[in-house]
């Protein structure tokens, strides 16, 4: 009775062990091929990939740093993302990151750089423009590559970003979103009779500047813009009526989660000083009071000499004669070769506001630095380039 109870006891043993083995066995060979994780902890997005057979140690992770909790129409902002690469500097010769699945966004730092700022640490920034309410960021990839085969690989998903339109009954809106706004500096010239325009160095952070539009104004555009993250830098210009005594829009902060007003005052002392006053020197009514008084002036001068028979009269009469005759010369005629381009100013960043598309008769007025200033027959103004007179 004994064997048989140690018998049965022996055999029980064996069965055990023997299951034991095959369940390690199925555990090694579990672990065979690298396993993807992906974790969500404390609203941060991780990713992370383990090495063959060792399931405890982990070689490549992804996570972002910073985003904004949530953003605007046309909005533009940074995310932030931190990669850790424990695989050995030699089992790798490139990371390539790329996008996928998103959607009504523009990714405008382009190409996702990574810089190492620590042992196995590397950051990188990437700048979104947000184009509507359906906008979805994408999954972001990261590849480590030797020699162009894929050694190890991981993605981590978007955030989740709340969207808010904002704007909508605001008549003053410029359309931008910024962390700040300062317009550096204001040029008011003469355009025609009736209008002036208006020229605006504007600098913003972290803003969409290059939506900057008043919609109280039909003629307008933007000369330049430059985009150096965070900053961003535009000249803007607007044709406003003569009458108007300020320029008044705001833009939305999104720190502040209100409207920022900005009052421009029109100076007339600015358009005075302008060197664009005197936009048409053939103004009808000012050639003519130039013509009476030189006239008036001349014989005036000659009834002095008349009287006096001082030489001296007749000098100065002799030189207002020469100035009155030069009044009464016509401007001269040139012709403008198809395609022409005509400036508002005489620089090359000015806003081009006409292109002739046949060959065009105009009035010669005046020529500053290889530009030449005409005056149309419809007694439109503007600068073309000398180059391009017949």
């Amino acid at each position: 009775m004994k064997l048989f109870i140690y018998t049965s006891y022996f055999l029980a043993l064996l069965i055990s062990l023997s299951a034991q083995e095959v369940e390690d066995y199925k555990e090694i060979h579990s672990n065979d091929n690298s396993t993807l994780l992906e974790i969500e902890n404390n609203n941060t997005n991780i990713a992370l990939i383990g090495e063959k057979n060792e399931t405890k140690s982990k070689e490549l992770y992804l996570r972002y740093t910073k985003y904004p909790a949530s953003v605007y129409a046309k909005q533009q902002f940074a995310v932030e993302l931190e990669a850790i690469i424990l695989t050995p500097s030699d089992k790798f010769d490139s990371i390539v990151s790329t996008y996928t699945n998103g959607r009504k966004i523009n990714i405008t730092s382009g190409d996702i750089h990574w810089e190492l700022v620590d042992d196995n640490v590397y950051k990188t920034k990437i700048i979104y423009k947000i184009l509507n309410k359906k906008f979805k960021l994408p999954t972001i990839h990261l590849t480590l590559k030797l020699g162009g085969t894929e050694v190890n690989h991981v993605q981590v998903k978007a955030p989740s970003i709340s969207y808010s339109s904002i704007g909508i009954n605001q008549n003053n809106f410029s359309n931008v979103i910024a962390n700040n706004l300062t317009v550096k500096d204001t040029q008011i010239k003469q355009y025609n009779n009736k209008m002036l325009m208006v020229i605006l160095n504007i600098k913003a952070l972290e803003s969409n500047l290059e939506d900057f539009n008043l919609s109280q104004f039909s003629e307008q555009g933007i000369n330049s813009f430059e985009n150096n993250y965070p900053i961003q830098n535009i000249l803007y210009y607007a044709i406003i009526p003569s009458h108007l005594n300020n320029i008044k829009f705001n833009y939305y902060n999104p720190i502040l989660a209100k409207f920022i007003t900005i009052k421009l005052p029109v100076s007339l002392e600015d358009i005075l000083v302008s060197t664009q006053t005197d936009l048409n020197p053939n103004n009808k009514n000012l050639l003519i009071y130039k013509k009476i008084i030189l006239l008036a002036f001349l014989i005036i001068m000659i009834l002095f000499y008349l009287f006096t028979r001082k030489k001296a009269f007749i000098a100065v009469a002799l030189i207002a004669s020469v100035i009155a005759i030069s009044l009464f010369i016509p401007n001269k005629k040139i012709l403008l070769r198809p395609g022409t381009k005509v400036y508002i100013l005489p620089t090359q960043l000015s806003t081009v506001y006409k292109i002739t598309n046949k060959t065009l008769q105009a009035e010669f007025l005046m020529e500053k630095n290889k530009f030449t200033k005409i005056l149309f027959k419809n007694k439109n103004i503007g600068w073309i380039k000398t180059s391009d007179i017949k």
